[in-house]
């Protein structure tokens, strides 16, 4: 059976945000009372504070892209908080007026800031921090998935997936290899899908958007991924995770899933995962366990290219 070894971070601390895409970094804020402190990691165990804070009490860390932080507060309606210096100060930009309504997301994918107005199905791309929108001209939107790549973007007929590099031109991707309904795994950083009439096969877009089936391993697929299904881009790898179960329950375990470079798939069951925020770095994940924010390292990586996840559990 496969390894984990866990770590505490250095200082320890309680975070209330964790945030990836930050050059190299993950961002995380923390701390009570009016701005949480901003600071940030590349190793997932030494913590060092920017010196920034987040804008204000009703407003968190809500994405990171390179050395940019944004924001929003709630008593500012449909503004963008940008920083450019770590936290240390903040500007305001307005949302898109186009198609605007109550109900929006706010997303970064590489070098572009996304609004996703959800009841009027809009989608805008900023190219400049906020300064100008543009309308993407998608209409039927049901999920929206940032990567490090580009953003993929969900169809509501659950079948039709689009792929943009730079939030302009965006490309509708071939029919995925296997019927049935995709449905977004929540807790993923990379575009997989789980399919509830194949229960034992997730589907993922690699990184040249390409379909590859995943096929989980025994007893994983007794009840198939579902929406706690986590899949993770490590350097290298993949980490296939689900944060819902029990390591008791054999129908329904928790569990995380890793290949090594002789392409031997190994298991780990784990009552670890208690949700809350999850970032993937270098070959570990960082995660809240209940009260305790800890480092979980992969002792074997996984193995990017040609992935195949087999029946075959090794090393019980």
């Amino acid at each position: 059976m496969a390894q984990l070894s866990f770590q505490p971070f250095n200082p320890p601390r309680i975070f209330n945000t964790l945030r990836t895409q930050g050059n190299g970094y993950i961002y995380g804020a923390y701390g009570t009372g009016q701005r949480a402190a901003i600071t940030r990691t590349k190793d997932g165990i030494n913590w060092t504070d920017t010196g920034g804070y987040t804008p204000s009490e009703y407003a968190g860390l809500s994405r990171v892209q390179g050395n940019i932080l944004y924001s929003t507060d709630g008593r500012y309606e449909y503004t963008l908080l940008v920083s450019e210096d770590l936290g240390v100060s903040w500007y305001r930009q307005p949302f898109p007026i186009e198609n605007r309504d109550y109900s929006w997301f706010l997303l970064t994918s590489s070098n572009c800031v996304f609004v996703w107005y959800t009841q009027k199905n809009t989608l805008h791309v900023s190219k400049n921090k906020g300064a100008s929108w543009q309308n993407t001209g998608l209409t039927s939107i049901l999920e929206v998935i940032p990567t490090q790549r580009g953003t993929y973007v969900l169809a509501r007929d659950r079948r039709t997936v689009y792929f943009s590099a730079d939030g302009i031109s965006w490309q509708r991707l071939p029919s995925p290899p296997i019927s049935g309904d995709l449905y977004f795994g929540i807790n993923s950083t990379e575009p997989a899908f789980f399919l509830p009439n194949q229960r034992s096969t997730v589907l993922w877009l690699n990184e040249v958007s390409e379909w590859v089936p995943l096929a989980l391993p025994e007893p994983m697929n007794s009840k198939g991924a579902g929406y706690g299904l986590g899949l993770y881009a490590l350097d290298p790898g993949l980490f296939l995770m689900s944060s819902y179960g029990s390591k008791d329950d054999p129908n329904n375990p928790m569990f995380c899933y890793f290949q090594d470079s002789g392409q031997v798939g190994e298991v780990c069951i784990t009552d670890y995962f208690a949700g809350g925020p999850i970032a993937a770095i270098n070959n570990g994940v960082l995660f809240m366990d209940r009260f305790m924010t800890v480092i979980s390292k992969v002792v074997r990586a996984p193995f990017w290219q040609n992935l195949v996840l087999t029946n075959e559990l090794v090393g019980q």
